[in-house]
């Protein structure tokens, strides 16, 4: 039974956290979009740009990373910053009111951590499937749909009054990742310490 149990944990887990992490994403680029008080075709340029700034310094950073450090290590890192781009956004909210270029911040932070830890985590993901490695990216892709497509409609209009409150629920969805890939890596050793 446990064997069964932890079979089935074990192929969740990696694909869940990068559909959390783009869901947190989408969540800290909504704040910013309703509550900035900007005019849209201004914010879009100004999400684009900070989203794409962050994106190609974390490549940059991540093809420098690359073979000196191990996947565990770069996700780490990438959810250390993706904690601090969340919970900047929160003591920002919690203090002032949403502005430019403030509350985008913390989306070019964001897509830094982001940008480190999904190239791993889908690594990671892969290798659980050496024959059916396709299949799995197929399904990864179809749960990060499906979860991004629940959080925009059953999550965000909850929350989206307020830069607090899409603050706080990017910062559970980062949290909610990072418990999940923690599972995923202790998992393997549990099974083969019951085994072993």
């Amino acid at each position: 039974r446990l064997r069964t149990v932890t079979g089935v944990q074990t192929c969740a887990l990696p694909i869940f956290p990068t559909a959390s992490l783009s869901s947190a994403d989408d969540l800290i680029q909504a704040a910013a979009r309703r509550l900035s008080g900007v005019p849209s075709p201004q914010l879009d340029a100004e999400l684009l740009f900070r989203g794409l700034s962050g994106l190609s310094r974390a490549d940059l950073l991540s093809g420098r990373l690359a073979g000196r450090m191990t996947p565990q290590r770069t996700i780490v890192i990438g959810y250390w910053i993706m904690f601090a781009a969340a919970a900047s956004g929160i003591a920002y909210h919690a203090l002032w009111p949403p502005a430019i270029p403030w509350t985008v911040l913390p989306v070019m932070l964001y897509s830094v951590g982001l940008a480190l830890a999904t190239p791993s985590l889908t690594l990671c993901m892969l290798d659980l499937f050496p024959q059916n490695r396709g299949l799995a990216a197929s399904l990864q892709m179809f749960q990060n749909s499906i979860l991004n497509s629940l959080t925009a409609s059953a999550v965000s209009p909850y929350v989206a009054g307020s830069g607090l409150a899409l603050a706080a629920t990017a910062a559970i969805g980062v949290t909610c990742g990072a418990c999940c890939t923690g599972l995923y890596f202790v998992l393997p050793k549990k099974r083969e310490q019951d085994h072993g």
